[in-house]
């Protein structure tokens, strides 16, 4: 079969399938590979920018104007070009203290050269400056050897080929920062015979159903094992809050520790005396009509609403009271007991700041008082200049 024809997906699940049934076992690795980048797989069939800069300048060389704008990356391939060298004799010893006999040629790159200690560069005599490949002379560059080996092709080309590992790895590096190559993670699947290797094709069944038990089909069926460690495809959220809603607990948050308690709002349903009356709104305001406020029809009036403070606010609608006239009309008690679904928590107020002060009040006939007067009197002083009045 063409391999362009063949669905790598397709062959992994066939293969986890098989997997599963034990048909095979599978082996799973991760290996890390070399590929060329579009940039270096062009270097590899075309050769590199030096090279090709190389073959355009024949041999009395070419005008640097002329090759910076004709050539493509004329800037990288000069500069690879003419990579200066140092060239002359260096001692092969790996101590610098002292020199043998024998001597060798050498190419050192200056930068290097530039690391090296004091006793490491006594290692090195006749040192000269060259060019790599070629040189500038005025306004020309020319070549200063009669013929080249492109390497850094040669090394494309095997990383092309899957031979990364015949790179040295400094060179490696260097193409990677150059973006040539790029280093890459391949999944590697070593597939071999399992406990139930088979060369027939077996369907196994994934359900066990009515026809199976009337037929008998399912003494001889071939059941798809249950993965009880399948976490499933699709992890669903559960519900969150709506972001007024976390915006709401966030407040919440604040004020309790800062100190402040929360008032019990979930009397969803309420009185009208509470949600208005207690509030002295009138019982002719519109906001109490129907189309406004949804009263309850079952249970239509309240339990209970304190008496005492009944009469109080009943007195000051009606007659007034702590500066006020009223409103100078009949207020009616059916309209108060009214229920219905609370329109504005400030009833929640209401109620609260008429417990609180229920507890204010027991609290204050439950507590004595006591204090220390001073006066004075123009006479000696005696122990009655101080005295102590208690009450209750």
């Amino acid at each position: 079969m063409p391999s362009s024809t063949v669905n790598s997906v397709e062959i992994l699940f066939t293969v986890l399938r098989k997997m599963i049934a034990e048909v095979v076992d599978v082996k799973q690795t991760t290996v890390k590979s070399w590929e060329c980048t579009e940039e270096g797989t062009c270097l590899a069939n075309d050769g590199s920018h030096e090279a090709r800069l190389f073959s355009s300048l024949g041999k009395e060389g070419r005008l640097l104007a002329d090759i910076k704008a004709n050539i493509p990356n004329s800037n990288i391939a000069l500069g690879a070009a003419m990579k200066n060298k140092l060239h002359g004799r260096a001692y092969p010893s790996k101590e610098w203290e002292f020199r043998p006999c024998c001597e060798l040629n050498f190419d050192l790159d200056i930068c290097k050269f530039r690391k090296l200690k004091a006793k490491q560069r006594n290692c090195y005599t006749n040192l000269k400056i060259g060019a790599y490949w070629v040189k500038k002379e005025g306004e020309k560059v020319v070549p200063i050897v009669s013929s080249i080996t492109d390497e850094v092709q040669l090394h494309l080309q095997a990383v092309a080929r899957g031979e990364a590992h015949a790179v040295p790895d400094k060179v490696k590096a260097d193409y990677k920062k150059r973006k040539l190559i790029k280093e890459i993670e391949k999944t590697v699947f070593e597939v071999r015979k399992g406990s139930e290797f088979t060369t027939s094709v077996v369907k196994q069944e994934a359900e066990f159903t009515k026809d199976m038990i009337e037929s008998g089909q399912w003494k001889n069926a071939n059941f798809k094992p249950y993965n009880f460690k399948s976490k499933g495809r699709v992890e669903l959220r559960s519900g969150h809050l709506h972001p007024l809603m976390q915006l709401r607990s966030e407040f919440r948050r604040i004020f309790l520790e800062m100190g402040f308690t929360e008032m019990p709002t979930n009397s969803y349903v309420e009185s009208a005396f509470w949600n208005f009356d207690a509030l002295f709104q009138p019982q002719q305001h519109p906001a109490r009509d129907a189309q406004d406020t949804f009263y309850v029809s079952d249970p239509a009036t309240c339990l209970e609403v304190p008496e005492d403070y009944l009469e109080r606010v009943r007195k000051t609608h009606s007659e007034g009271g702590y500066g006020s006239i009223g409103y100078q009309c009949k207020w009616n008690r059916a309209e108060a007991d009214k229920n219905l679904l609370r329109t504005h928590t400030t009833a929640v107020s209401a109620r609260m700041l008429y417990k609180l002060a229920q507890v204010l009040v027991e609290a204050m006939s439950e507590t004595s008082f006591e204090k220390a007067e001073t006066y004075k009197r123009n006479r000696q002083p005696q122990n009655a200049h101080v005295k102590l009045i208690g009450a209750v």
